[in-house]
């Protein structure tokens, strides 16, 4: 129970760190080893997030040349 605690609290701040550092970019897009390297967490880790902001509504996602970008 503790565990799961801990990793939705550790989920939320790494959402909040991604959803700043796009605030701070933005109208820019940023690439998911972009949102990695700003956040210092591993890109396999960045691209997870992706859907999990898009269903909260906090970003949407655009595709250009088949890269993957958030757009805040």
């Amino acid at each position: 129970m503790q565990v799961k605690k801990l990793l939705g609290a550790t989920s939320e701040k790494i959402k909040q760190k991604i959803l700043e550092k796009l605030m701070e970019v933005y109208p820019c897009d940023l690439y998911v080893k972009e949102v990695a390297e700003k956040v210092r967490i591993s890109a396999p880790t960045a691209s997870a997030y992706p859907k999990v902001l898009m269903a909260s509504g906090d970003v949407e996602i655009s595709r250009r040349l088949g890269s993957l970008h958030f757009i805040v």
